[in-house]
This record gives structure tokens, sequence and C-alpha cells, in this order.
């Protein structure tokens, strides 16, 4: 008899369950003898507790070992057993005894005790996927060798029918359309049958490449399809053989579902290729969509290939539609923000396996370890969105919709904070990728707002009021989130730093001594709305506390800098709406000095502040403030401002200076003073 191996395996299973229950029984059987074994046993007959009449005496003779026996002490008292008292329950007083229980305890079902007892059938565990063998391997090149052969003879065939004439030009189109249907004809019917994968998947590819080469031809050569109506139709038969592959990964077998996954990554391949070919054309537009169609249709079935694939085609997809379009350019930028949203939503509902095995080890702060625990959906929810945005962004730019192109930012960003506010605080993963995509939506925010302003020229002041108002209310909603909702610092320095780069404009005027841009309303907008971006900063400074000291320093320095182009613009505005071009630049001289002034006044506020003399980021705070003002003294006032102002600046610091350097050690030593004699104070008097 020939058994095949699924047999095999049912029968070794079947062996090892029975080899398991015999053991079990003799296991038993020798602990039941052991028991009997250690027991002395007593010989007398168990009776009822009633007075009965007793039977003869037995004899005396020393009894084999046997199953456990009671004595009576009295006719009317309780059984013991080697002097224990041993009650005999009262519903069990006046029942019969069966003959064959005999010898055994009341209540003691002998027929069960005696049963053997068989483990718990344990389900075997899943064999290991083998490696390929040869065969397969020679299969699946034969399998990859017929489909390209297919094809070259058909175009090989097609070509000679050409040249002799047996075919025209509707022939030939009727011809290929029709192989493409019995080579997916064949597929449905081998799938059916069941085959290997790789013949099916040459089957499948091999019959969409027909249908696009066809319709290609129809399009481009024979001139007899509008080319939107053609890219429709090839639009159309990729979302069909997606189709066919996603229906395949559904099935309930095994096998089934693995063959329908990879039928789906051809069909993702080939619908790839025919979109980058696509992309280039000016008006056959339509097949760039299969893309966004395969990425909708992988819902619930998608594979870290799959998934993969689709995210390394929609960048490179969006690079050249970018770079290569030069006219109508509105479905690169639909498809840009489609693609982008759906990656993220994807990665956030719909996660893929996680392949980590230290996952637990890793705290949720630590978010931007995904990369480690779950390198594939982390690359592909995070840095593939945000290169497609930035493509995306210069096309809407290109295309002067510059304020449609924070939607897909902005829409990266509050799936992020929805997924996180939703996901379960227990689920350690669903936690940590949310909360990445969280940080990175909000800082590709702030570098899209800094795109779209320096992204076309004149710039527009209207991204910089609405950044700034758009920052004050960001860093206030930052600050009331719970502990354990917190983003870190990310979020905060890229706003600050995007913030800089924003007021750039009115910055390059400040330091080049250009004070005529600065005299505009819009420049005084700005210059008030910086300050009020520098009070909501300070106020949830708070957030900051605790971390490195060099980003403590990078936050001052860029709060230092917005102070300057806030104080030197509202100056200047001031003067010149008071006194025309003479008032214009003493308000910009003023404007320096006050903030060399206020930059040494912070410092010595900082320094001599009782209360803080023993916090060291107050100590260093005030020294960064007292060397960026010294600093700003010697290399731009000495030679930018002139007069009085200068003067003014440099006595007013240089007393802050000396201020600081006689008061601070004065006051720290008052205060050690203070903390001593508080000390012996609280000293009791006998432990002297």
């Amino acid at each position: 008899m020939d058994l095949n191996p699924s047999d095999r395996l049912a029968l070794r299973n079947a062996l090892e369950k029975l080899s398991a229950s015999a053991s079990a029984m003799a296991s038993a059987s020798d602990d039941i003898k052991n028991l009997v074994a250690r027991l002395e046993p007593q010989e007398t007959s168990l009776v009822d507790a009633t007075a009965a009449p007793t039977s003869a005496p037995q004899s005396q003779a020393e009894p084999e070992f046997g199953p456990l026996i009671y004595e009576m002490s009295s006719a009317t008292g309780p059984l013991t057993l080697h002097g224990r008292s041993n009650q005999i329950p009262r519903f069990a007083r006046h029942r019969a005894l069966d003959p064959e229980s005999e010898g055994w305890p009341l209540g003691v079902d002998k027929q069960r005790a005696q049963a053997p007892a068989y483990p718990r059938p344990v389900r075997p565990a899943r064999p290991a996927k083998p490696p390929l063998t040869s065969e397969e391997k020679i299969m699946r090149g034969v399998a990859i060798g017929g489909g390209v052969i297919t094809v070259a003879g058909v175009i090989l065939l097609v070509s000679v029918a050409i040249q002799r004439g047996w075919l025209g030009p509707l022939g030939r189109v009727i011809g290929a359309y029709l192989l493409a249907i019995l080579l997916i004809g064949a597929a449905y019917y081998v799938q059916k049958r069941g085959t290997r994968t790789e013949a099916l998947v040459a089957l499948t590819v091999t019959s969409q490449i027909a249908f696009l080469a066809t319709t290609s031809a129809v399009i481009f050569i024979l001139d007899w399809w509008p080319a939107g109506i053609g890219s429709f139709v090839a639009l159309i038969g990729n979302i069909a053989f997606l189709m066919v592959g996603r229906m395949w990964s559904l099935s309930k077998l095994e096998k089934a579902a693995a063959q329908g996954h990879a039928v789906y990554v051809g069909a993702i391949a080939v619908s790839g290729v025919s979109s980058l070919m696509f992309a280039a054309t000016y008006d056959s537009w339509w097949p760039i969509f299969s893309i966004l169609a395969a990425l909708i249709l992988s819902y619930r079935i998608s594979t870290d290939i799959i998934r993969g694939g689709i995210a390394l085609i929609a960048v490179i997809l969006q690079f050249i539609l970018v770079n290569t379009w030069l006219g109508e350019q509105w479905p690169a930028a639909i498809l840009g923000s489609a693609t982008a949203l759906l990656l993220v939503a994807f990665t956030l509902w719909d996660p893929l396996k996680i392949t980590a095995t230290n996952k637990e080890d890793i705290a949720l702060e630590e978010y931007w370890r995904s990369f480690e625990t779950n390198p594939i959906s982390t690359w592909v929810g995070t840095v593939a969105p945000v290169i497609i945005v930035v493509f995306t962004s210069a096309t809407y730019i290109h295309l002067g919709w510059q304020w449609f192109a924070l939607i897909p930012a902005c829409g990266v960003a509050l799936l992020g904070i929805l997924a996180l506010h939703s996901a379960d605080s227990a689920a350690g993963e669903s936690q940590r990728i949310a909360r990445l995509t969280s940080v990175v939506g909000l800082a590709l925010t702030a570098g899209t707002f800094v795109q779209l302003f320096y992204g076309l020229l004149p710039t527009n002041p209207l991204f910089v009021m609405v950044f700034l108002i758009a920052g004050a209310g960001l860093f206030m909603w930052l600050h009331t989130l719970p502990a354990e909702r917190h983003l870190g610092v990310v979020p905060w320095v890229a706003w600050l730093l995007a913030a800089v780069a924003m007021t750039g404009v009115l910055l390059r005027n400040v330091v080049t001594v250009s004070p005529l841009w600065l005299t505009d309303t819009s420049a005084l907008i700005q210059a008030l709305l910086i300050l009020v971006f520098i009070a909501a900063t300070v106020y949830v400074r708070r957030g900051f506390y605790g971390h490195k000291l060099r980003l403590q320093i990078l936050v001052g320095l860029t709060l230092l800098t917005l102070s300057a182009i806030s104080i030197v613009t509202i100056t200047t505005f001031i003067g010149h709406l008071i006194a025309g071009n003479a008032g214009m630049m003493l308000g910009f001289l003023i404007g320096h000095a006050t903030v060399s002034i206020l930059w040494m006044v912070i410092a010595a506020a900082l320094m001599l502040n009782r209360k803080l003399l023993d916090a060291p980021g107050a100590l260093w705070t005030g020294v960064g403030l007292a060397v960026a003002g010294t600093i700003k003294l010697v290399f731009f006032d000495l030679v930018a401002l002139s007069g009085v102002p200068r003067a003014i600046a440099f006595l007013l610091s240089g007393i802050a200076l000396l201020t600081i350097a006689a008061m601070r050690g004065r006051r720290t030593a008052e205060n050690k003073s203070s903390t001593t004699t508080d000390t012996k104070a609280d000293t009791p008097t006998g432990a002297l």
C-alpha cells in the first residue's frame, strides 16, 4: 500500500496518541499498586452502620494485599482506619453495597477509578515550510520561461501574419484580446484543478501583458481610440486582474490563498510598470491610478511584499509625474494626496504582522524604534508618505493651489492623532506606530508651510501669519495632552525651527540693515503674531524641562532670534509712521539697541533671582543670553548702529554685566548662609 504524505502524517499522529495513552495507563496502574503496597491490609468485612447480624468469624490468616478495607470499633460506632475516625456519610449508610465494589471506600466509583486516564489530545505543531526542492526551482524557471516564450511567440506569429497579409489590423487586435482571454481562462481552470503557483502566475501575468500591449497598440500605433478612452480601458483591465488576485487571496484554503497572493503580486508588478510608462505621456494618464486601486484592493490581504511594493512604486511614480509633466497636473496631485493618506490609514488600521521578538522591552516613548519592531510598516506608513507629500506639494505649487498642499500633510498628522487616541493603551505596537505617525505628521506640516512659502516667488506673507497662529494653537494643545499621550519634543523643535525659516524674509531685512521692507503693514502683523507665538512657547516652557542642555539652548536661541525680528520690525514701523524715512532709520537703530539691552536685562533677572540661584537651568540660560548679547554688541551693533542708540546699548549692557558679576556671588553666599542657619535651627539640641 503506497500512502501519500498527508496520510502518512495522519497515521503518525494517530500512533503517537495511542502510545501516549498506553504510557498513561501503565503509569496509573503502577501508582495504584504502590499505594496498595504501602497500606496495611485489614481483615474484616464491610457492614452497614446499623445493627446487623454479623457473619461467622473469619480465619486470622495473613490476608493478601488488596483494596483499602475499613474496620469497625463497635456495632454502632464509626468506622476507623488506623485509629482515625472516618464517619460514613449519612446518605451512604443505608445504601446497598454492590458486591463488585466490596473492599472499596464508599463514594468511590470503582469503574471510574480503574478506567485508564487518557491524556488530552494535543494538536500537532505546524510543520515548517520546507525549502524549495530542485524540482520546484526548475518548474518555477520553466513557468517564467514559458510565459516569456509565449509572449515572444505571439509577437513573432503576428509579425509573420502581417508580413504575409494573413491578418489585417482588426484581426490582429481581436486575436490578441482573445489570446489574453484564453490565458486568463486557462489560469482559472488550472487554479480549480490544482497546479503549481509559478504556472498560475505565469498565465495571469502573460494575459495581463497581452491585454496592455494590445491596448497600447490601439492607442499609439493604430490611433483607433482617443488617448483618454484607451488609457481608461487600460486602467479597467488592470483593476480586473487585481480583483482576480484579490478574490483568490480570500479563499479559505491555505494553498489557494497563497496562490492568490502570488497572483496579486504579479498583477501589482504589471500594473505598476504600466503606470510608470503611461506617466510619461501627456494625455494618457488614467493608468496611473492603477497603483491606487492596487492599494485599496489590498485591504485585509496585505503582506510585507504587497504593501512594500505598492509604496515603492507610488514613490517612483510621483517622482516621475513631478519631473515629466509640463501640462495638466491635477491627476498627479490627486493621486499623491490619496496614496499618502491611504498608506498611513492602512498602516494604522490594517497593520502588517510584527516580526520583532523584543518589542515588549521597548518603551512607548521610544516611538522611533518602530523601525526595529516593525520595519516594513514603519517605512511604508511614515517615510513613503513624507516623500510622496513633498512631491505632491511641488505639484500643487506648480498648479497654483498652494493651500491644497496642506491637506495631505495635515491629514497624515490627524490620522496619527486619531489612531493614538483610539488605540488600546495595552497595544504597545499600535500605540508606538500611532505616536510616530503623529510626530511625523506634525513635523511634515511645519515643513510643508516652509515649502509653500518659498516655493513660489514673491513670497506670500499670509502663509507666515497662518503658520504663527497655528503654531501657537498647536503648542497650547500639546501642553494639555496627558502624560501617556505626550509626543516628545520633536514637534516643538520642528515648529520652532520652521518659525525661524518662515520669518526669514523679515530676518534678512533686520540683519542686512534694510528697514524699508519693515514698514509694510503685513510686516507689522507678522511681528505682532511672532510675539503671540513667543508668549505661547514661554507659557508651555515646562515641556522642555528635563531634556538635554543642547536642546534647551537651541530653543532659547530660536526664541532670541524671533524676539529680535519682532522688536526691530515694530520699532521700525512705528518710527516710519511718526517721522517718515528719518523716523524709520531711528526706529531701526532703537530696535536693535533695545534687543541687546533686553537680552542683558533678562540674563541679569535669571541669574540674580533668589528663587533661581540653585537652578542650573536658570544659570545656563542667563549665561547664554549674556553671551548672545555680547556677541551681538561686538559683531553687529558696533558696525550697524551709530550715534546715541549704539552708545546707550553698550552702556546699559555693560552695567547689566557688572551688576551680575557684583551681586551674583553675594546673593549666592547669602543663600548658603541662610540655608545653614535654617539647618542648625531645625536640629534638636540633644543631638549636639
